[in-house]
C-alpha cells in the first residue's frame, strides 16, 4: 500500500479505539463507539471518514496486512472479535445510514 493521507480514519481509530478509547466512549463494544462518533461529528467529518475508508481499501493489496502495518498495534481488530475488512465495512454501513437519516 502506498503512503496515503487518511487523517479522518486515523483520528476515528485513535480517539474511539486507540489507547485511551474509554475516554471517548466507555465500554468494549464496537457499535456504541461508532454511534458516539456519528453523534459527535458533523456531516463533513462523516463524509471524510467514508472517503478515507474508500481510499484505504482501494490502496490495499491485502486489507488485513495493510491495516496492521498502518495502525501498528494501535487498533487490532482481532482483539474486538472482527477483521479489518469487516470493521471497515461496518463503519461504512453505519456512517452511510446516519448520513441518509440526517438528510431527512
Amino acid at each position: 500500500m502506498d503512503r496515503i493521507s487518511i487523517s479522518e480514519l486515523d483520528n476515528f481509530i485513535g480517539v474511539y479505539f486507540g489507547q485511551d478509547y474509554v475516554m471517548a466512549e466507555p465500554g468494549h463494544e464496537i457499535e456504541p463507539k461508532i454511534q458516539a462518533y456519528i453523534h459527535d461529528m458533523p456531516d463533513a467529518n462523516l463524509h471524510a471518514l467514508l472517503a478515507d475508508i474508500e481510499l484505504f481499501l482501494n490502496g490495499c493489496d491485502d486489507t488485513e496486512l495493510d491495516f496492521r502495518a498502518h495502525y501498528k498495534g494501535e487498533f487490532v481488530p482481532a482483539n474486538w472479535d472482527t477483521t479489518a475488512q469487516a470493521f471497515l465495512a461496518r463503519v461504512q454501513a453505519r456512517v452511510s445510514a446516519a448520513l441518509k437519516n440526517r438528510e431527512r
